[in-house]
């Protein structure tokens, strides 16, 4: 009871403010004021200030009939002879007799009127002024001016536009070409500085206004447009402002930036913008002040006007602008209802009836007997407001002037996480994701004076340490007198919308395919056309149709195409009826491209399709097929080439195995025998002659043995096994040392070396560098042979080593040549056939062998297999 009494006692103060007279404003009937435009009549920028001026006159009962306005028209008639000696002479006649008591110019060129040609006009009075640049006190000539100046905002522009467009590239300033235009450029020529290291910036001083209009229209991708001035282009050609900035807007292919509030207006995007609305409030408030005697001491100089982040929603999402950059304080126009808008009046009636309830239950309090009725009627209207309170989708919070929270909406705890009672007394700075929101959001809706209303998006904090982005919109509640009794804030959701918006931000920038929605338009259930509905950019770039196509059927855009392309119809038909998706591939003859489909269903009877035009690929496609047929049947030549040629080797090789060493054999024999039977009798040439005979026959054995096994080891399929080189290398080397006892030769073979092939060829390799290997070590003090594991370029490998003669690697691409040799038959004998041999029984196993060597430091080979692993 002690709570609802003090609170109905609170009300009860409140309501009595209800009952304090106004003050009477003093006598305004009598003054009268002169307005004097620059420009003239109809421009966005004077409809606004005149707008906002008239609102101020009109709340304060300040007769709008005591308001003369001169539309001085200034800048278009700049050049006409006597334009302006003609203009002070009517306007001397008009008001020469007038008691003007204010006056207001609008922009730098009237107040230069006035100042020059306008002396005589009313001398006495104070003016107010709205121009683009301080005054100095010589400039002023006598007269008493006061009023604001209006600066552009361009580094606060061009900041809110990158931040919304963080990929740009280029930046495009248009101004127009007259001296104060210059100026502008010049300014903002300075301002772009600091980012002139990864942007390009253009200015379009000294083009004419259709250039501008050309060259904004064909700008690149990733640029931007801030309008600055305009007064007049390279050729003379005047214009006012608002009226270039509009055809600029409706031209351009990117969007625009600029100073006003009325670039919003004119379909421009917005900016760090001057309102000129609000300016035209304040100077009609300032000329009330002074006409009711405020001097000039009393309201200040000329005083800088505050620019603001303000944009047109419809347009940042018409080019794709990242909203989350821009700072908390930015207002937006064309922005769908945010939940204030939604609720605030039921919320704001709702409190202003529960106050009005209050009051009447406040003075029913004052009769002790009919208490209880007035409890019963709070603790209705309490329920009644808690009704309506709790059934709020949105979290709502209501606060103490201090911003501490009493009371919360259920939806406030489904969103932050948090209990009623683990909240309330607390301030609400814990829930800001950052503290400088929160002070913002104090600064900018709850300071004294005026607070900013409008919504914003904001992080927050969950209970559980989780952020997410949420709409915030709020406002003071304040009693009869004015008085503020608390403070509401309303938050939505919007997580799943900021993911959606980045998702869609990032497919609208990165699609190269063309997307195309379509109506399937069926006949007794069966696909005969289909409408377009809607198309991206890239249609054109991808199809080759580049006139507008929306609303028309597919049979007039290209005629044909429905008795063609039967198959067509009836896929789009199938995915718009039972909504299954589906991949797919057609050449349309119409167009003579290769088209690759995604067709989805978003509605029954719609399909999007998204097209890639993979001709390129198909055209690639066809030739590689074209190529392989083509290589498939020279192989089948090349093979039948070679299987003759192996039919041809293998007739060779019956030749030298049979008929070559029947007549070798002969010769051995009959030559033999000589030498038995007939040796002793033989004089000394002769028995030389016949013991060369027996040695060339020998030789002549070892050469059809190699040109044998050089056959054997290129013909024939592999028979592959695992192999135990280790062991076939011990082996092999036991037969070398049996063989010539009399050699002490250090033999090392790794232990665990595996491979997998043909045994038998193996052990041919292993044979010819084993027995190479013991050979060239022949003449060497201690001879070490060495088997072992290594690695050919990354790859295992097999190694044979020794420390013999070596050889010169200038020489190594003879080395595995059949026949050749690089030692004298006296120092090494042999035939060489071995090393070619080893050569293509490795290279038939799929792998390679290299050496290493040096003259007197012996020889090192290694070789590969790549069909199977080797392991030690």
């Amino acid at each position: 009871m002690t709570i609802v009494a003090s609170r109905l006692i609170l009300l009860f103060l409140a309501c009595c403010a209800f009952l304090a007279q106004p003050v009477q404003a003093a006598d305004l009937s009598q003054k009268r004021i002169l307005l004097l435009y620059a420009y003239g009549y109809g421009g966005r920028g004077v409809e606004l200030f005149s707008d906002g001026f008239f609102k101020s006159m009109t709340e304060a009962g300040f007769p709008v009939t005591n308001v003369h306005a001169e539309y001085l028209d200034l800048q278009r008639n700049r050049d006409v002879p006597g334009y302006r000696e003609e203009l002070r002479e009517i306007l001397h006649k008009k008001y020469a007799q007038r008691r003007i008591d204010l006056i207001v110019t609008l922009q730098q060129p009237a107040l230069e009127f006035l100042l020059a040609e306008g002396r005589e006009i009313a001398p006495q009075a104070p003016v107010i002024t709205i121009q683009h640049r301080p005054l100095l006190e010589t400039e002023k000539r006598g007269r008493s001016i006061v009023g604001e100046v209006n600066q552009f905002d361009i580094k606060g522009t061009l900041a809110r536009a990158l931040e919304l467009f963080p990929q740009t590239q280029r930046v495009v300033f248009v101004s127009g070409s007259s001296a104060a235009d210059i100026k502008v450029a010049e300014q903002a020529a300075q301002v772009a500085q600091p980012w002139k290291e990864r942007l390009a910036f253009e200015y379009t001083i000294g083009m004419t206004l259709d250039d501008i209009l050309q060259r904004v229209a064909s700008l690149p991708p990733k640029s931007l447009i801030v309008f600055t001035q305009y007064n007049v282009d390279a050729k003379g050609r005047v214009a006012l402002a608002y009226e270039a900035e509009n055809m600029i807007v409706k031209a351009a292919n990117a969007p625009v930036f600029g100073f006003y509030d009325y670039n919003l207006r004119n379909g421009g995007i917005g900016g760090s913008v001057i309102p000129v609305e609000a300016s035209g409030e304040r100077a009609g408030r300032l000329a009330l002040d002074m006409l009711q005697g405020a001097g000039t001491a009393d309201v200040g100089t000329l005083r800088m006007n505050e620019s603001m982040p303000m944009f047109d929603w419809q347009q940042i999402q018409r080019w794709g602008g990242d909203v989350s950059r821009l700072p908390a304080n930015t207002r937006f126009v064309n922005r769908p209802p945010a939940a204030w808008e939604q609720y605030g009046t039921v919320i704001a009636g709702t409190v202003a009836f529960l106050l009005a309830q209050s009051v009447t239950i406040a003075v029913l309090l004052a009769n002790i007997r009919r208490r209880k009725r007035a409890e019963a009627v709070l603790g209705e209207n309490e329920a009644k407001f808690r009704a309506i309170f709790d059934s709020i989708f949105d979290s709502v919070i209501f606060a103490d002037t201090s911003r501490r929270i009493r009371l919360v909406n259920p939806a406030f705890t489904r969103t932050f996480g948090y209990s009623a009672d683990e909240v309330i007394g607390r301030t609400t700075e814990f829930l800001y994701a950052d503290p400088a929101d929160y002070i913002e959001q104090g600064r900018r809706r709850f300071r004294d004076g005026t607070s900013e209303g409008g919504t914003y998006e904001l992080r927050y904090r969950r209970k559980d340490g989780s952020e997410f982005w949420a709409e915030s919109s709020g406002a003071r509640i304040t009693g009869p007198g004015g008085e503020v009794l608390g403070l509401m804030g309303m938050h939505r959701d919007i997580t799943e919308r900021k993911v959606a918006e980045k998702t869609y931000r990032s497919l609208y920038d990165n699609i190269m395919n063309s997307v195309v929605h379509c109506r399937v338009i069926f006949d007794t259930g069966r696909p005969v056309n289909f409408e377009y509905i809607s198309t991206n950019p890239a249609f054109a770039e991808v199809t080759g149709i580049r006139e507008n196509v929306a609303g028309r059927r597919i049979s007039e855009v290209l005629p044909g195409y429905c008795e063609q392309n039967p198959e067509s119809l009836a896929v789009f038909g199938r995915v718009a009826a039972t909504g299954i998706p589906v991949r797919w591939e057609h050449y349309l003859a119409l167009l003579d491209r290769w088209f690759s489909f995604y067709i989805y269903s978003p509605a029954a009877g719609e399909v999007v399709i998204v097209t890639e035009n993979v001709t390129a690929r198909k055209k690639a496609e066809q030739e590689i097929q074209r190529l392989n047929a083509d290589l498939e049947q020279r192989v089948e030549q090349r093979t039948a080439e070679l299987t003759a040629a192996n039919k041809e080797l293998d007739s060779f090789a019956y030749a030298v195995s049979h008929d070559l060493r029947a007549p070798l054999r002969a010769m051995t024999g009959f030559s033999q025998a000589l030498i038995e039977d007939y040796g002793d009798k033989l004089d000394g040439d002769a028995r030389t002659w016949l013991d060369q005979i027996a040695i060339a026959s020998h030789k002549m054995s070892e050469l059809i043995e190699g040109i044998l096994a050089l056959s054997r080891s290129t013909r024939g399929e592999l028979q592959c096994d695992t192999v135990d080189l280790s062991a076939l290398s011990a082996n092999i080397l036991a037969e070398l040392a049996r063989s010539e006892p009399e050699r002490a030769v250090s033999a090392e073979v790794e232990p665990g070396l595996t491979v997998y092939g043909d045994p038998r060829m193996l052990a041919s390799v292993m044979h010819n560098l084993l027995g190479n290997a013991w050979k060239y070590t022949a003449r060497t003090s201690q001879p070490v042979v060495r088997v072992y594991s290594g690695e050919i370029d990354d790859c295992p490998a097999i190694c044979v080593a020794d420390n013999g003669a070596g050889f010169d690697m200038a020489h190594a691409d003879q080395l595995f040549q059949p026949f050749r040799r690089l030692h004298r038959q006296d120092e090494f004998p042999g035939i060489g056939i071995g090393l070619a041999t080893v050569q293509r029984i490795v290279r038939r196993h799929g792998g390679r062998i290299t050496v290493k060597a040096a003259p007197g430091n012996g020889a090192t080979f290694c070789f590969t297999l790549s069909r199977e692993e080797v392991s030690a």
